[in-house]
């Protein structure tokens, strides 16, 4: 069995796992804000409304990025479901 590696053979495949895990990343980012912002809410060390503005701001950030990994995995499913048009490289059918 001769493979050699091609970026094409594992594009459909990693593409949207890797978009969604930035998105997921970027979620983690805006929950964190979130809790960042209620603990100087609880703490009063800081202004509330700048406390406040924080925990909107990450919630915000959180819920769009988490909606966002999922609908790039949805559209990664539908692609991968379909069928591809062009054969491989190295995956050919060979004329006999």
């Amino acid at each position: 069995m001769n493979v050699k590696y091609s970026p094409l053979l594992l594009s459909d495949y990693v593409g949207p796992r890797v978009a969604s895990g930035f998105w997921l990343q970027s979620g983690l980012i805006g929950a964190s804000l979130v809790a960042g912002g209620v603990l100087q809410l609880v703490g009063g060390e800081t202004k509330p409304m700048s406390a406040l503005a924080l925990a909107v701001a990450g919630g915000v950030m959180a819920v769009l990025s988490w909606r966002r990994a999922r609908s790039v995995l949805e559209i990664g499913a539908a692609s991968s479901a379909a069928p591809s048009r062009a054969p491989l490289p190295g995956r050919a059918a060979v004329a006999r």
